[in-house]
């Protein structure tokens, strides 16, 4: 599989859930942003020759690196590294508060991935995204 293929693959599972959809731009080409039934973004995905990135934000304290690893099989890997994992980053600059958790996967380890796993955790993901709403005035 190529980075490309999974990127249209998690555009699909992104689209079929109620109120989800996607945007892009010439400059991302494989590559959206996503969005939820309030328009508010939750999540990007960028695509290169040879790595996949994936953030999606969440409900903070939702998902443990342990229960990430679990449900998805991506090894955990830290901040900056350019190796094929996760990490979590917890953000209280915005209202409402998330969790980022970004994922990048390089081509060459693409086979090792277990995708149905991996859009699974996504499918959730996006199911969970309504909890971003606009802050009250």
């Amino acid at each position: 599989m190529e980075t490309k293929h999974l990127s249209g693959l998690i555009k699909e599972i992104i689209q079929s859930v109620e109120g989800c959809y996607t945007t892009t731009t010439e400059k991302k080409k494989w590559g959206f942003t996503t969005k939820n039934k309030w328009d508010i973004k939750w999540g990007q995905v960028d695509v290169t020759e040879n790595k996949i990135r994936i953030v999606l934000d969440t409900i903070p304290g939702k998902y443990s690196e342990e229960a990430i690893l679990e449900l998805t099989e991506i090894p955990v890997k830290s901040k900056g590294s350019r190796s094929t994992g996760f990490f979590i980053k917890k953000t209280e600059k915005s209202i409402p508060h998330y969790d980022a958790i970004e994922i990048s996967i390089y081509e060459k380890d693409l086979a090792n991935i277990y995708s149905n796993k991996l859009l699974d955790f996504i499918k959730t993901t996006s199911e969970e995204s309504g909890f971003k709403t606009k802050a009250p005035m």
